[in-house]
C-alpha cells in the first residue's frame, strides 16, 4: 500500500519522478487585467474592429509555476512544486480560413521544487517542432508534433495562450461574451480532457509595454477528468477549479502577450488498490512576446 500511494504522489508531480519536498520557488504575477462582466451585462462594442494578424515570425516567452499541495493519508502534507519557462519561435502563414503555424522549442528551462530538470529530459524536448490551424477567432486546432516528449507535452498544453480570442473573426472594446469548450490537454502528468466555461469582456484601448492593445479579460470555471500511470499502476484524475486570464492584442492585430492564474482541488485515484489522493493546485503563466520584428 505503501508502494502504491508513493507512486501515486509521483503521478502528481510534473515533469519527472521528484517528489522532493520544498516551498514554491517565485511565480510570475499576472497583472489585474480586465474583469470579466458580470452575468446578463450588456454588450456595448465601440471603437476600432481589429482582427487577429499574427506576423510572419513571433518569438514567445511562457513562464508558468504551479504548487501542490498534498494531502497524505497520515494527515500530513507535502508541497510540491515545478517552475518553467520555454521560448517557442512561431512562424506563421496565411491559408484557408485562418493561418498555418509552425511552432519550434528553441530552448526552455525546468525546476522542480527548485531542483534544476535533468539535462536528458531538457535534451529531448529541445527542438520540438509543432505544425497547427490558427483560426481566425483565434483557436488552435490539428496539432501534430514531430516527437514524443513528456517535457514538450506539458509545453503543448500552454499553446492556446499564445493567442487571444476573437470571436467572430473581429473585436472591438466593450465585447462581451461566453465560450464554452472541451480541449484535450495535460495536467500533471496526466493526459486530460477539460471542459470549460469562460466569460469574457474586452476593454481599452490601453498601453501594454511600447504597443497600445486591447485588453481581454476572461474569468471562468472547468473540470478535467483522465488516466495515466506509474510503475504499470492505472490511475484515474479528476480536477475542478477556477482560472482568470488576460490578454493582449494590439490594435494592428498581433498577439501581444497574456498571463494568467488557476487553482483547483485534484484527486488521483489508483482504482487496483482503492487508494486516492487529494492536492490544492495553484498556478500563475504569463506569455510574453520577446521578439516581433
Amino acid at each position: 500500500m505503501r508502494f502504491v500511494l508513493g507512486a501515486a504522489v509521483l503521478a502528481v508531480s510534473a515533469c519527472t519522478g521528484s517528489t522532493t519536498g520544498g516551498a514554491s520557488p517565485g511565480a510570475p504575477v499576472p497583472a489585474p487585467g480586465a474583469e470579466a462582466p458580470a452575468p446578463g451585462a450588456p454588450s456595448k462594442p465601440t471603437g476600432k474592429a481589429i482582427a487577429l494578424k499574427p506576423p510572419a515570425y513571433t518569438q514567445y516567452r511562457l513562464e508558468r509555476s504551479d504548487t501542490l499541495e498534498l494531502q497524505l493519508p497520515d494527515s500530513s502534507t507535502q508541497t510540491q512544486s515545478y517552475r518553467w519557462s520555454a521560448w517557442i519561435n512561431s512562424h506563421a502563414s496565411a491559408e484557408t480560413d485562418g493561418y498555418h503555424l509552425v511552432l519550434t522549442l528553441d530552448s526552455l528551462e525546468v525546476a522542480v521544487s527548485g531542483v534544476p530538470l535533468l539535462q536528458p529530459a531538457l535534451d529531448s524536448a529541445r527542438g520540438t517542432r509543432w505544425t497547427a490551424h490558427l483560426s481566425s477567432d483565434g483557436k488552435i486546432s490539428s496539432v501534430e508534433t514531430d516527437r514524443q516528449s513528456s517535457v514538450a507535452r506539458q509545453f503543448q498544453a500552454m499553446l492556446r495562450y499564445l493567442y487571444p480570442p476573437v470571436p467572430g473573426g473581429e473585436l472591438r472594446s466593450g465585447t462581451t461574451w461566453t465560450d464554452s469548450a472541451t480541449v484535450a490537454t495535460r495536467a500533471q502528468n496526466f493526459d486530460v480532457q477539460e471542459t470549460g466555461r469562460t466569460d469574457y469582456i474586452a476593454s481599452g484601448p490601453s498601453v501594454h509595454g511600447d504597443e497600445t492593445v486591447l485588453v481581454i479579460g476572461g474569468n471562468g470555471t472547468f473540470t478535467r477528468t483522465g488516466t495515466g500511470s506509474q510503475y504499470d499502476q492505472p490511475m484515474q484524475y479528476q480536477a475542478a477549479g477556477q482560472r482568470h486570464v488576460t490578454f493582449y492584442l494590439a490594435t494592428e492585430g498581433a498577439p501581444a502577450g497574456a498571463e494568467g492564474r488557476e487553482s483547483s482541488q485534484v484527486t488521483v485515484t489508483v482504482p487496483a488498490v482503492g487508494q486516492s489522493l487529494s492536492a490544492d493546485q495553484r498556478a500563475t503563466f504569463r506569455i510574453s512576446v520577446i521578439r516581433a520584428p
